[in-house]
């Protein structure tokens, strides 16, 4: 936050822009969800435990999850390309 506050470009700080206002906002809220959701996991004790646990495990690190495949896509190749070099190879067969 503190870099959109200093950062000048166009004559502007950057912070200023509403584009990246909104995304910052959003940032924000996503970044409270994950700390409220942490913290109830982490002070709840009996059965609910359990449930708030899983909560914080699926919604704090699912970022890395959805950049380390959009990673592998690049990487790798996507299902489709995988398909088609299946089908070709059967067909050669």
């Amino acid at each position: 936050m503190g870099y959109a506050l200093t950062r000048v470009q166009f004559g502007r700080v950057i912070g200023s822009f509403q584009a990246l206002q909104d995304r910052l906002a959003d940032l924000h809220v996503l970044v409270d969800s994950a700390v409220s959701l942490s913290r109830a996991a982490s002070a709840e004790e009996g059965p609910g435990l359990g449930l708030r646990g899983r909560g914080g495990k699926v919604y704090c690190p699912a970022h890395r999850h959805l950049k380390r495949a959009h990673g592998a896509l690049h990487l790798f190749g996507g299902s489709a390309q995988h398909t088609a070099a299946i089908a070709a190879s059967l067909i050669d067969c």
